[in-house]
């Protein structure tokens, strides 16, 4: 009878199970990257739901693509079938490679500034330049002494081996000693 069928059918226990391709996966800064989840012991029809939705092409397929990816993010895909429901979790690091102590100093003429950064994270060797490299002790390393004749702004720029870039600037307010004296 169907309601025999129906209660069999009540009484079956969730057999469905998702699972993505990787747990956790690094990408470099602005990145793409396919998430893609399988699902075993499926019981009819199976729908999917990503979240949250930032960066993703679409939210209701097994196999999305998240695109543009700035900041380290979390994915929860969820698998629904005809009788139950089962998640996993899918954690992207994009990793900032640095940050600058100050983003703005000010110095007298004929001074140096001492610019510098902080390291966060990264794949192996990271390469580091400075632009414009004019007025600096050291255009091709993390710390320098900049003397500039006039108000500049210097941006850092650093890859490491995988690939992975990022850059963050610092203005410098070159200021003559005179003008100093006269708002005394």
């Amino acid at each position: 009878s169907s309601s025999a069928a129906s209660d069999v059918y009540k009484r079956q226990e969730c057999s469905l199970r998702v699972e993505t391709a990787f747990s956790e996966t690094t990408l470099c800064r602005g990145g793409s990257i396919p998430l893609e989840s399988f699902v075993t012991g499926a019981f009819g029809d199976v729908r999917y739901e990503w979240s949250p939705s930032d960066h993703l092409d679409f939210t209701d397929i097994p196999n999305p693509t998240a695109s543009e990816v700035d900041s380290s993010i979390t994915y929860l895909v969820v698998a629904t079938d005809d009788s139950c429901s089962d998640s996993s979790t899918v954690f992207i690091v994009v990793p900032r490679l640095f940050s600058l102590l100050d983003s703005e100093l000010s110095i007298c003429l004929g001074d140096t500034a001492e610019m510098w950064s902080e390291m966060f994270s990264g794949d192996g060797e990271i390469s580091y330049s400075w632009s414009p490299s004019e007025f600096l002790t050291h255009p091709d390393s993390s710390f320098t002494l900049a003397f500039p004749e006039t108000t500049s702004t210097y941006t850092l720029h650093a890859i490491d081996e995988a690939g992975c870039s990022d850059s963050i600037s610092i203005h410098i307010i070159a200021v003559s000693y005179t003008h100093l004296r006269a708002h005394e």
